[in-house]
């Protein structure tokens, strides 16, 4: 099958997925809707794949859907919102859901966790580039010997994206599957929030940098 590309650029069709479904239990808050640089969490990862040229872009949701959909109204058809009706299964179930959506719509997809809204659209077109340039089914950024995130799978992985289950998720294929290495020299990529004083981190790393 010729899988569909850019129409302005004839370059693969790279999308991005961001995992937003959970309940952000160990958190205490809804971490979606968390403050960085004045927007949400949730708004600055859309932003960031959006700027970067990801497309399609699709969000998907779960636990506090009715909250933060409407914050989601403002990009309309710029990105795709997938409802994941088993997100206390786990993280798995929100990637088959949106490898369901994406499968012969795009040739690779990023994907993107809602903790993260540090992640700037430069990692995210420098992981395009590199696929672009090997074709690699899986691109990881690296931080010295530090795997990072976001990571971008080939629409090659896709069926056993689609397999996968519990709370585990793309990392299980690395054992399956080549990766290619891509060196990032910004030690942020490797930290996520999962507790308040992850945030705190945060916001003490960043809370002076523009997100660009």
């Amino acid at each position: 099958m010729t899988l569909p590309k850019n129409k302005e650029t004839d370059r693969p069709l790279i999308a991005g997925v961001i995992l937003a479904a959970g309940e952000s239990r160990r958190f205490g808050q809804v971490k979606q809707l968390l403050d960085f640089h004045g927007k949400t969490f949730i708004e600055n990862i859309v932003e960031a794949a959006l700027a970067a040229g990801l497309s399609p872009v699709a969000v998907v949701l779960g636990a506090h859907q009715t909250e933060i959909a409407p914050i989601l109204g403002q990009y309309g058809d710029t990105i795709n919102i997938v409802k994941n009706p088993d997100w206390q299964t786990g993280q798995s179930a929100s990637i088959r859901i949106a490898v369901n959506l994406l499968k012969n719509r795009c040739n690779a997809a990023i994907f993107l966790l809602v903790d993260q809204p540090q992640v700037k659209p430069a990692l995210l077109q420098a992981l395009s580039e590199r696929y672009i340039q090997t074709d690699a089914t899986i691109v990881v950024p690296f931080v010295g010997e530090r795997r990072g995130n976001p990571v971008l799978f080939d629409e090659r992985c896709f069926p056993r994206l689609q397999e996968l289950q519990g709370d585990q998720g793309g990392r299980q294929l690395f054992a399956d599957f080549p990766q290619d290495r891509l060196d990032w020299p910004d030690a942020g990529i490797l930290l996520d929030v999962d507790s308040p004083q992850d945030y705190q981190e945060l916001l003490n790393e960043f809370g002076k940098l523009r997100h660009e």
